[in-house]
């Protein structure tokens, strides 16, 4: 399974990928399924109203996917959660070949703590060493009327510092949710005391919007609180 907008990327990946000597087909089957994704902080009682399954955390974690029944129908049921407030990030908005997981924030997806080899290892080891001049960081806007679609100019202490690359509301913020990268334009590192010590807007219509900033998602599931 992977991103709507990849599959030909992927699967090419995969195809090239295969071990010298063995022998694998890979099939692009997307086109015998729809999908239908139920998000938010409902979904749960939603499903449970319509399957006799269990889909608790601790019967359906993360990642799990197995058949289950809906209302008399017989689905595949697959707990991957996309959502802003998390901060997942996706594929050709927040990822992309000129992107470094350091600068997107996921170091803690690249064996740096073992010996395994990986493409790409020199370059990740140089940027978290040496920092990097831009970051992903997730802005929450403070005004909950406000609402962005991705692409809005991001500003910080008055100044130009990047665009949002994904925008949506977040219901259980009740605020709009967006991700963007922040450079820091004088050639320093953006590192986290940089990137907190700064006042941020997002330009929407015309208007600038406060927002709050961070590093980490803004959704903390023990309070539903919005990170400073």
């Amino acid at each position: 399974m992977t991103s709507s907008a990849q599959g030909i990327h992927d699967l090419d990946l995969l195809r090239r990928g295969g071990p010298a000597g063995l022998h694998v087909e890979f099939f692009d089957v997307t086109s015998s399924y729809a999908v239908l994704s139920v998000m938010g902080p409902r979904s749960r009682a939603l499903l449970d109203g319509l399957s006799s399954s269990d889909f608790g955390a601790a019967s359906f974690p993360f990642g799990h996917s197995r058949a289950v029944d809906l209302s008399g129908l017989t689905v595949r049921a697959t707990r991957l959660t996309y959502v802003l407030e998390k901060g997942y990030r996706a594929f050709g908005r927040e990822l992309g070949p000129d992107t470094s997981p350091v600068e997107a924030g996921l170091g803690f997806t690249c064996k740096l703590g073992t010996a395994i080899p990986f493409r790409g290892r020199a370059a990740v080891e140089k940027h978290k060493a040496q920092g990097v001049s831009r970051r992903l960081v997730s802005l929450v806007i403070s005004d909950p009327a406000a609402y962005a679609w991705g692409g809005e100019l991001l500003l910080r202490d008055d100044e130009p510092a990047g665009f949002a690359s994904s925008a949506a509301f977040g219901h259980t913020l009740g605020r709009t949710v967006l991700l963007g990268y922040v450079e820091r334009r004088d050639g320093g590192v953006a590192d986290r005391a940089w990137i907190s010590q700064g006042t941020y807007h997002v330009a929407i219509g015309g208007e600038r919007y406060e927002a709050s900033v961070s590093l980490k998602p803004p959704y903390d599931p023990a309070g539903m609180r919005i990170r400073a």
